[in-house]
């Protein structure tokens, strides 16, 4: 079929793809987007209406495919999502981070056409196995989306019309509780509102993140590090991160808040760079049942 706009952008010879994008989907069974090697595609909605779009990364370019009456619309914000407002020159790290710098030249913090999508992602993901909301957004996205434009074989997640009108209980029946249903429907009615944020600051943006009912603010710094492209947020409150930061940069099993913004501190103004560089290039930190540790320490 036929794209409704098409284009090529340049890229430096380093862009990495995979690592750039893999934070835009959720899950790799997401059937809103798929990312392959060299290839994301992602269908969502826009003001002008739904719309689905290919990014072919052929080094140094991006050939950029897209269908359906919002095609011009994404197109004109593919420059961004593809890190072109990202600093990333201005980030100089040091020790073991520059190792994993090197590794990872090409990453890149894309900030996304669509922050809405990703927005009710993270509100699926509140409290609960990242496996288990994955799961939640594909089952929402293929009982209650819609298809998308053009040949991908995509869907668009349901918009807030569809999800006000689904009862508790098949929220229920899913395992989404009525907290995470109601704060999905919410982000889901602020759409337009957050688009208005494309331009904005990212504390102008943090501050409207956090007057969303149901946004706290370990979703809002996850939008702003995964959506917004902010190169410094990180979210506080999650169950694995602080231990895996305390791992990665001081070789410690166990981590807190405290300890993981204390190691971080040196990179101010990068820190989430840092963690996107920690998951692709660092250290996997073994798993280890606390519980099972203080047994034994009671034990012994």
């Amino acid at each position: 079929m036929t794209p409704d706009v098409e284009a090529e952008f340049e890229l430096d010879a380093h862009f990495d793809m995979g690592a750039s994008f893999v934070m835009q989907r959720t899950g790799s069974s997401d059937p809103t987007a798929r990312l392959e090697p060299n290839r994301f595609i992602k269908a969502s909605r826009s003001p002008d209406g739904l719309v689905a779009i290919e990014l072919v990364h052929r080094a140094p370019r991006v050939h950029v495919r897209a269908w359906g009456p919002g095609a011009r619309w994404a197109l004109a914000r593919v420059p961004a999502w593809l890190g072109e407002r990202d600093g990333h020159d201005r980030f100089v790290p040091s020790g073991i981070v520059e190792t994993w710098a090197q590794k990872r030249r090409g990453l890149r913090l894309p900030r996304t056409p669509f922050p809405t999508d990703l927005h009710m992602s993270f509100v699926l993901q509140q409290r609960i196995k990242f496996s288990e909301a994955a799961q939640q957004h594909r089952v929402l996205a293929q009982r209650y989306g819609e298809p998308a434009p053009g040949p991908l074989d995509l869907l668009v997640f349901p918009d807030h019309d569809a999800l006000r009108r689904i009862p508790s209980y098949d929220f229920r029946a899913l395992g989404i509780d009525n907290k995470r249903a109601t704060a999905l429907v919410e982000a889901a009615r602020l759409r337009k509102r957050l688009l208005e944020y494309e331009l904005a600051s990212f504390d102008e943006t943090r501050r409207f993140l956090m007057l969303i009912p149901g946004t706290g603010p370990w979703t809002a710094e996850n939008l702003l590090a995964i959506a917004f492209g902010d190169p410094d947020a990180v979210p506080p409150g999650d169950v694995h991160l602080p231990h895996s930061v305390s791992f990665a940069l001081a070789g410690e099993l166990f981590g807190s808040d405290e300890r993981m913004f204390e190691l971080l501190e040196p990179y101010r103004g990068h820190r989430n760079r840092v963690v996107r560089l920690m998951f692709l290039a660092g250290p996997t930190r073994p798993y280890i049942d606390k519980a099972r540790v203080r047994r034994r320490w009671v034990k012994d």
